[in-house]
């Protein structure tokens, strides 16, 4: 019997799609109603986001956003749909809006704040970030990364694959996980102060939490890289 994939609910929906064998005739139908029902919404959050980062060159992006969307909660064997763990429709939506927002963040820094904000070679941010993250204490990023100066790019994406792999591993028993790791990517990489990531984006968090949360989160992050470098 054909299953009806418009007649489940989200959250079934959204289990089948992350766990039903991929190369099945019915999963691919499942993900046709996926789409369906939240290509606007993605399509909307990323304009929407775009607007609030005054990011208008993202605008003629919009579909490369929205599939670079489903890529994210696709890869690796779908691990972005199987780490939603919710209950309920709205909190699918703040998923998704989270996912989506950090898309666009990242093509943002990549575009308009990298280019602006970094000395040149791209990767020469990492000098930046080590910045950002100092604050003269024990815990400091700068006591336990080694001196960017003089690595070739490989050795400064290594190290910046070890800060991203650090954050997801610290986080991953949060249930703000995502919204976590998206505040402190927005100190880490785009060097936004906590009241500016309070008061420019759509936390429904209050500065002094941010820069309370970003302090335990470098902590963390320090003492996982302790373990790694």
């Amino acid at each position: 019997m054909t299953k009806d994939f418009s007649a489940y609910d989200d959250i079934d929906l959204v289990k089948y799609v992350a766990f039903a064998p991929q190369s099945s005739l019915a999963w691919q139908r499942a993900f046709t109603e996926f789409d369906r029902r939240y290509n606007r919404f993605i399509g909307t959050v990323v304009y929407r986001k775009c607007n609030q980062l005054g990011y208008s060159r993202g605008h003629s992006y919009l579909e490369d956003f929205i599939q670079d969307v489903y890529k994210k909660l696709l890869q690796n064997d779908r691990e972005g749909l199987k780490r939603f763990n919710g209950e309920h429709k709205n909190q699918l939506l703040r998923y998704l809006q989270t996912t989506s927002f950090r898309i666009v963040l990242n093509k943002h820094y990549r575009d308009e704040i990298a280019p602006t904000h970094s000395p040149s070679g791209g990767l020469q941010s990492l000098d930046q970030i080590m910045e950002n993250l100092s604050d003269g204490s024990e815990m400091d990023l700068k006591a336990v990364l080694p001196d960017p100066h003089g690595m070739d790019d490989t050795k400064k994406s290594e190290i910046l694959d070890e800060l991203k792999h650090c954050l997801d591993s610290t986080q991953k028993n949060n249930k703000h996980k995502e919204r976590n790791i998206l505040i402190f990517m927005l100190h880490l990489f785009a060097g936004f102060s906590a009241d500016e990531v309070a008061s420019r984006f759509d936390m429904d968090v209050s500065s002094k939490r941010i820069s309370n949360l970003v302090t335990d989160m470098k902590k963390m992050v320090v003492r996982c890289l302790q373990k790694r470098l």
